[in-house]
């Protein structure tokens, strides 16, 4: 899809009808993403879901998948469902609690807060370019 300007998407939904390429173009579903997902508050969840610290639930912003959690220290965090090297989604249930968060690929261990992997099994096998032992991974990214 081309650019589409404001007087065109206006032409698409009409008082007595909506055009169908509202519900089927991915360009118009790529600009509702970008201008409506991605510049609001999202409601993500609510505290209450995430009672004890150790505890998560998934939500979604947009296309994006994403954790509600609660850290060690009690504080809220919304973070990407997204290893940060392979993409691979960490949490495969909906909700959980008490145990860590773990990537199914890899068997790291990320935080609930973002700071740092709690737990990386291959440490040593894991070296930069350079050829330097890595000694700690990447966590979840902040969501925003």
């Amino acid at each position: 899809m081309t650019q589409l300007d404001t007087d065109e998407i206006g032409g698409l939904v009409l008082p007595e009808k909506v055009h169908r390429r509202i519900y089927t173009d991915p360009g118009l579903f790529d600009l509702e993403m970008e201008r409506i997902f991605g510049r609001v508050w999202m409601f993500v969840g609510h505290e209450s879901q995430v009672p004890e610290p150790g505890d998560w639930i998934k939500s979604r912003i947009g296309t994006r998948r994403v954790l509600l959690t609660r850290d060690r220290e009690g504080e809220i965090h919304v973070l990407r469902n997204q290893c940060s090297h392979r993409g691979m989604a960490v949490c495969g249930g909906e909700r959980g609690g008490g145990q860590r968060l773990v990537c199914p690929y890899h068997g790291w261990g990320p935080s609930t807060s973002t700071a740092r992997s709690r737990a990386c099994p291959i440490r040593a096998a894991i070296r930069t370019r350079s050829g330097r032992a890595v000694r700690t991974m990447r966590s979840l990214a902040r969501a925003a």
